[in-house]
């Protein structure tokens, strides 16, 4: 290995052990105050964005984008999701209802998919701006969405939360 590269890894290292670091301290600083019972929820918040935080760099790194990156991402998804059904177990059968519900996630899930997969792969804008910026828009929709949808509360916090997103997305956005 050549010197540029153990120091690029290096340095990849450490910024990945220091998100993980940044992650643990948020969950230690969460747990002080719940009870002392470790929670799958936060193991979950910690494979989720260790993981969604990680593939669109692996994926833009493939330089295969648009609707072929997006299908063989979603075919290899597959293999976790079906180890953990049956992990789990089919204890719970969706009704045709909750089925209908579930195909349309399904295909918002997919187009979404597409244009993520294009965008992580584009050399139009970097992956340090374009990626965290579809991510804080997720995360504002989702916000919105449950408090429109599910009837959620809108609370101070949250608005304080939408406004902290939505600075950053104005920070972050390409000249």
């Amino acid at each position: 290995m050549s010197e540029g590269a153990a120091i690029l890894l290096g340095t990849r290292t450490q910024i990945a052990i220091l998100a993980i670091s940044c992650v643990s301290a948020t969950l230690r600083a969460y747990s002080l105050k719940s009870k002392p019972v470790m929670r799958y929820d936060y193991i979950y918040i910690v494979i989720a964005a260790l993981m969604w935080g990680s593939y669109p760099l692996v994926a833009r790194a493939s330089g295969v984008g648009g609707a072929i990156g997006a299908l063989v991402l979603t075919v290899t998804a597959l293999v976790p999701i079906g180890i953990a059904t049956v992990w789990q177990g089919a204890a719970v059968r969706p009704d045709a209802t909750a089925l209908i519900k579930l195909c349309i996630a399904g295909v918002m899930m997919g187009a979404g998919l597409v244009a993520f997969n294009a965008l992580a792969n584009s050399k139009q804008m970097d992956a340090s701006i374009s990626i965290p910026i579809v991510d804080t828009a997720m995360l504002i929709i989702t916000v919105i969405g449950a408090i429109l949808f599910f009837a959620e509360p809108f609370t101070a916090k949250k608005a304080i939360g939408i406004a902290l997103l939505v600075a950053g997305i104005v920070v972050l956005k390409p000249q």
